[in-house]
């Protein structure tokens, strides 16, 4: 009996103490935290380095609104990745409100500085792009001063001696915006979940051409006649923040289906398109631009010039000097808002793709060629910049 007790108190003793081993490798709630903004902070740093710019800051956007109880980044660290990412609205709010930005982000720097010391190098070694990039968003002298002057204090300073930063931003805030009237009482600091960056290079005149390379197609009685391929245009512009005024210059390249008089069917012709529009941008994002038009255009179906020297007959031949309505929509992606190195001073590129609808296009040369055309084009618009 006395053997089975033991038995029994072993077997009872060594279960105790094989699950208060396990328990000791559970981690607590603030260990897990820990580890997930430590896990979290690589992630950043390796996008970091791969220099994928726009991943990092979606990723930190991710982060900041799926775990808002963490503190990813210190304050000082936060501001420096924000002139990465080309976030300046949100370094002003920090600064502007920064005794009520929160206490742990302010006072507390992180243990692992890995993050603070890569920010730091490539900023320094980086410093006039990042001055370049200030530059071009073309804001006063006053808010060009107080991001250079910030971007200084941060990169002169030692982390961790975190009261020199925190008493240099604070001198700082007082020197700029102190001095200003509030827009709003009691108004909450602005995070990076709440901002995005609004500078654009667009100009409030601008004066540009599109070339552009297309596909058409034809309808009514004019189809029994052409059979048209493809299409080249030059699309002269001048544009007034939303309105636009523009001059077409369309061929597109086609062959006879039917004799036109003396033309023969299978010989190869030419549709010219000269058209005055006017457009309005109904949208007209940092990205994005979408403009309906109208216009009047002189349209035109003549042999190619190889013909009239070969055949002098020709040279009356064709549809002459039709006269009509266009209508269509002009898009453009702005290309020079989304990639860096097309942030160009001079020139503003983005891709354009058109749709352009002539109807009754040679109805008041003759009926019998009455008709309408459609035509789709893909191009590069290159905007001179007039800043």
């Amino acid at each position: 009996m006395v053997r089975y007790l033991e038995i029994f108190l072993f077997i009872f003793v060594f279960g105790l103490s094989t699950f208060a081993q396990q328990n000791d490798n559970i981690p607590n709630g603030e260990d897990s935290i820990r580890q997930t903004v430590s896990q979290n902070r690589r992630l950043l740093l390796n996008r970091f380095y791969a220099t994928r710019l726009d991943s990092v800051s979606l990723l930190l956007d991710s982060i900041d609104r799926h775990h808002p109880e963490q503190t990813l980044l210190w304050t000082a660290e936060r501001l420096l990745l924000y002139y990465w990412i080309e976030r300046y609205d949100a370094i002003d709010s920090i600064v502007r409100n920064f005794d009520k930005f929160d206490e742990k982000n302010t006072v507390h720097p992180p243990q692992e500085q890995m993050v603070w010391n890569v920010l730091s190098y490539y900023s320094q070694e980086n410093y006039d792009t990042l001055v370049a990039w200030i530059d071009d968003t073309k804001c006063s002298d006053k808010v060009f001063d107080f991001r250079i002057h910030l971007l200084t204090i941060l990169l002169h300073n030692d982390l961790d001696d975190s009261s020199s930063i925190v008493r240099e931003i604070r001198l700082l805030r007082e020197q700029y915006f102190l001095q200003e009237e509030p827009a709003t009482p009691e108004a909450p600091p602005v995070t990076s979940k709440q901002v995005e960056p609004q500078q654009t290079n667009d100009d409030t005149w601008r004066a540009g051409l599109v070339v552009g390379m297309g596909t058409v197609s034809t309808s009514g009685k004019i189809a029994k006649y052409l059979s048209v391929k493809s299409s080249l245009s030059f699309d002269w512009n001048v544009n007034h923040e939303r309105l636009y005024f523009s001059l077409l210059m369309q061929v597109s390249f086609a062959r006879l289906k039917r004799d036109l008089g003396v033309w023969e069917a299978g010989k190869l012709a030419f549709v010219s398109n000269i058209g005055l529009s006017t457009g309005y941008s109904v949208i007209d994002s940092r990205f994005f631009r979408m403009s309906p038009f109208i216009g009047m255009v002189v349209s035109d179906c003549s042999p190619s010039e190889q013909q009239i020297e070969n055949d002098n007959a020709l040279r009356d031949a064709g549809i002459r000097w039709g006269i009509t309505s266009m209508y269509g929509l002009d898009t453009d992606i702005k290309l020079y808002n989304m990639f860096h190195f097309l942030e160009s001073k001079d020139f503003l590129a983005s891709l354009n793709i058109r749709l352009n609808y002539i109807p009754s296009m040679f109805d008041n040369v003759n009926n019998r060629y009455s008709g309408n055309m459609f035509f789709v084009s893909f191009g590069i618009r290159i905007d001179i910049s007039t800043r």
